[in-house]
């Protein structure tokens, strides 16, 4: 607010140098003063909202915005009046007393229903982006100044006319932009007109000036107060219906991502039931995961119990062919123990400084923001989901709740397809070990029979060759009479 304080202060010094020059002179010696004394009115103001529990700067919308500028209008024009007669009083201005008064407190308006709002809706991070194209804006703003300036200047230009009454109609074309156009532009529009009104009244021209320069600036204040009144008022409707339809917009935005995600979720879900390898899944889910969070890389790891090691396992990005390959050595420390340990999804937004991982591992790779999901079933470690991304990023906590249950999902298929194995090779087995029985009960051949059984016992362990050894009847020596992949 110091800058409105400034420039309010300075367009009422130009006030009083075209009224009076001591009063200009004895403004500029003490404009320090009345400036920090109007600093610490608005800062009253803003301690009252701190107190109202209104939310601290930056404003979170433009209605709190306003309620500050309220305050502001409310104490700046009196305490300033209160700081002009007491200038008076001390530097023996009696004689322009009057003026005082009266330039304090139109500097107060000024610079808190003009200046200030603009400031404030201009430079505002939560003010509404404005509508239209820049040339329409442009456009727009240029017709509106240009009618202010006619109906300021007009009759100075053509006495003939008279077209004082016009001044109001300001009123509606500022309300125009407001509705149309957006707050910055009708900001801009009423910056002018507040220009206009003080620029030509000063100089003994347009619709406000008159015989003396009380009932002029009595003029000028009103008419700012009308029409900032107006407009302030109607800015604040149109930035709450902007603000609701900025927040419908957003909200229909969370929901298509939402359905997005859930269907892509499915998608994974109905494709691991349909995959027996475990391998595929992996890399399924590895390509699948990534698209979801729109990430530049997805890697997945699993958990080796026996030996307490992690295992690359599949990844999507830059590292898809090779990441199986980049197994980190015993007893560095990985992203994938720690969430384990952690028992929920962690994310990173610096890894190459992070306690979560081993800064030989992440300089390994191009991404330097990780979301880590654990994938646990029944307890039992599996290995994890970490998803990355090489531009900053930030998670919530919602996201953090929707990777958990991502992380579960994926838990329960991973572990369902090793269910699957377990029992299918089990089948298999069972198979194989009852074609052995059957063998050795039908055939009377032994060469015959042991030949088949090597070679059934071959494929019982997954082995690519074996061998059968017979001893000699005197236990001296061994013999391999049956072989399969052996030369």
């Amino acid at each position: 607010m110091a800058p409105a304080i400034f420039v309010g202060g300075f367009l009422s010094a130009f006030v009083m140098l075209e009224r009076s020059p001591s009063l200009a002179s004895n403004y500029f010696v003490w404009a320090g003063f009345f400036s920090l004394l109007h600093t610490g009115e608005v800062s009253l103001g803003y301690w009252g909202l701190q107190k109202a529990d209104v939310s601290a700067y930056p404003m979170r919308s433009l209605r709190d915005a306003l309620l500050w500028i309220l305050l502001g209008s409310l104490l700046m024009p009196l305490l300033g009046s209160m700081g002009g007669m007491l200038g008076a009083g001390l530097f023996g201005l009696g004689s322009d007393f009057l003026h005082i008064v009266w330039v304090y407190w139109l500097s107060g308006v000024v610079a808190v229903m003009v200046v200030g709002t603009f400031l404030v809706v201009w430079f505002s991070p939560h003010t509404p982006a404005d509508l239209r194209s820049l040339r329409s804006r442009a456009l727009a703003i240029s017709v509106v100044g240009g009618t202010t300036l006619f109906i300021f200047a007009g009759e100075y230009w053509f006495p003939v006319l008279h077209i004082s009454p016009l001044a109001y109609l300001i009123a509606p074309m500022l309300i125009a932009l407001a509705v149309f156009y957006g707050p910055r532009t009708t900001m801009l529009g009423m910056l002018f007109a507040a220009v206009c009104a003080i620029g030509f009244s000063l100089h003994g021209i347009g619709p406000l000036y008159a015989e003396d320069v009380e009932t002029t600036i009595f003029y000028v204040q009103l008419y700012l107060g009308v029409v900032g009144s107006i407009v302030v008022t109607l800015l604040g409707g149109v930035a709450q219906r902007m603000q609701a339809e900025q927040t419908l917009r957003y909200s229909m935005e969370v929901l298509q991502e939402q359905n997005r995600r859930f269907a892509l979720l499915n998608t994974i879900t109905t494709r691991a039931l349909g995959t027996a390898d475990e391998g595929a899944l992996l890399q399924m889910l590895a390509d699948n995961l990534g698209e979801l969070w729109h990430a530049s890389g997805c890697y997945i790891t699993l958990w080796n119990e026996s030996t307490q090691s992690v295992l690359p396992a599949a990844a999507y990005g830059p590292f898809r062919e090779k990441y199986q390959s980049m197994t980190p050595a015993l007893g560095e420390k990985t992203f994938t123990e720690t969430l384990l340990r952690a028992g929920h999804p962690i994310f990173d937004a610096d890894v190459l400084h992070s306690d979560n991982i081993s800064p030989e591992i992440a300089r390994q790779f191009p991404q330097k923001a990780l979301l880590g999901i654990p994938l646990i079933a029944g307890g039992r470690w599996l290995g994890a989901v970490l998803i990355a991304f090489e531009e900053k990023q930030t998670i919530t906590q919602d996201e953090l709740a929707w990777a958990q249950q991502v992380g579960a999902q994926v838990a329960l298929a991973l572990e369902g397809v090793r269910l699957y194995t377990r029992a299918l090779d089990g089948l298999r087995r069972e198979q194989r070990m009852t074609s052995i029985g059957r063998l050795l009960a039908e055939n009377l051949d032994l060469d015959v029979t042991l030949q088949r059984v090597t070679e059934l016992m071959v494929d019982l362990v997954d082995a690519d060759a074996g061998a059968l050894g017979l001893v000699s009847e005197d236990g001296q020596y061994m013999t391999y009479p049956h072989v399969v992949g052996l030369p």
